[in-house]
């Protein structure tokens, strides 16, 4: 760990940082499920995909402008 900072009387202190290098010792890419839900015209619309690699990605089609809800992001089962 690393203190950096600067003191500008004893009550306070400004400037304060902390950097921390860590590593998790079993860390790693998990499945995780991606729930998207939005609105067209009013109707509700839903997506949900399942994420098996870090770097995937995919592509949701609209038919018009949507209206953004939630998403929702959780490991997968």
């Amino acid at each position: 760990m690393k203190l950096a900072g600067r003191q500008r009387n004893t009550a306070c202190i400004f400037d304060l940082r902390f950097d921390v290098d860590y590593r998790e010792p079993h860390g790693g890419f998990r499945p995780v499920k991606i729930t998207y839900l939005w609105e067209e015209n009013g109707q509700p619309k839903e997506d949900v995909h399942i994420a098996r690699e870090p770097r995937e990605t995919y592509a949701i089609r609209c038919g018009s402008r949507p209206l953004m809800k939630s998403i929702v992001l959780e490991l997968a089962e």
